[in-house]
């Protein structure tokens, strides 16, 4: 009612609505980055329904070569309550960075998988998902069904593309921290697959070779969501995960700060073509936006 309100006495436009609407957001703050810090700020308690998308956006120049190490959203509990805590970090020999986040709520995502399993410390568990789809994006919400011991935390998960010797699919890998023991949870997935498209770039892969593909310049109401997979026709890696690591991170050139997506396949697999695919938050003009940069290796 509020949307319908704002945009029929032209505060903001159909285009805008969709976002703040459909995807409102549920927390904007700024913040300084310490070098290795591993930094952490509460979003809400772990529940189900809370799915999160975030954008992080320097405000300062640094040092060429300066980036996001690393940002995501993992439910840890602090002797009381789960709670779904963003951590973030950036490298140990940077300068302090400062930078204005903003987080969505991409709850309203359609989902298409949910159930329940009990999770092994340090176990990297896998559920598949069918052939390798490019034409859609992941976002995953775990939500704790029991208490643990303080610290405990969901240590990675991911959608990767993987090969199991016959053929490429996406897999859902979750891990949780070694130090854990067993965990009762609730898995859901999302999928986005009308966003806009911001890039469709096939990009050759070496063994344990970092790979960059640019996606503009980092600025604010540019959240993405990115996927790879195997550029058809693929070739055949051995049995197993192939891309090791993916990320979306801002990366700082010397002149401006650019929104960068990387990943790494692993050493033992041979050489392979890749199609990265990233999506904006709808509401954003992606031609406005959009300008390729040579991201930095």
């Amino acid at each position: 009612v509020l949307c319908a309100l704002l945009v029929g006495f032209g505060l903001i436009d159909d285009v805008r609505a969709e976002t703040d609407c459909t995807y409102p957001v549920h927390d904007a703050f700024l913040v300084t980055l310490q070098p290795g810090d591993w930094q952490g700020v509460v979003l809400s308690n772990s529940g189900a329904d809370k799915a999160f998308l975030v954008e992080i956006t320097p405000t300062a120049p640094s040092i060429p070569g300066a980036y996001v190490e690393r940002y995501v959203v993992q439910p840890e509990y602090n002797g009381r309550v789960w709670n779904d805590v963003l951590r973030m970090v950036i490298p140990a020999d940077h300068p302090p960075l400062d930078a204005h986040v903003r987080v969505y709520d991409v709850s309203s995502l359609p989902v298409i998988d949910e159930f329940d399993t009990v999770l092994e410390p340090g176990v990297w568990h896998g559920w598949g998902y069918g052939e390798t789809d490019q034409n859609r994006g992941h976002v995953v919400e775990i939500t704790p069904l029991e208490p643990s011991v303080n610290g405990a935390h969901i240590e990675r998960y991911v959608v990767q593309p993987e090969y199991d010797g016959s053929g490429w699919y996406d897999v859902l890998r979750i891990m949780l921290a070694p130090e854990a023991p067993p965990l009762s949870v609730q898995v859901r997935v999302r999928v986005v697959t009308d966003w806009p498209i911001l890039l469709t770039q096939r990009v050759m892969a070496e063994p344990g070779e970092p790979v960059a593909v640019g996606l503009g310049a980092a600025t604010q109401h540019h959240a993405m969501i990115a996927e790879i997979g195997p550029a058809l026709p693929a070739t055949t890696p051995a049995i197993g995960p192939n891309v090791e690591t993916y990320a979306i991170q801002p990366e700082f050139d010397g002149t401006q700060w650019n929104d960068v997506f990387r990943f790494v396949t692993r050493p033992e697999d041979p050489a392979t073509e890749y199609t990265v695919r990233a999506w904006m938050l709808p509401g954003v003009e992606t031609s406005a936006l959009y300008m390729p940069v040579a991201a930095s290796p």
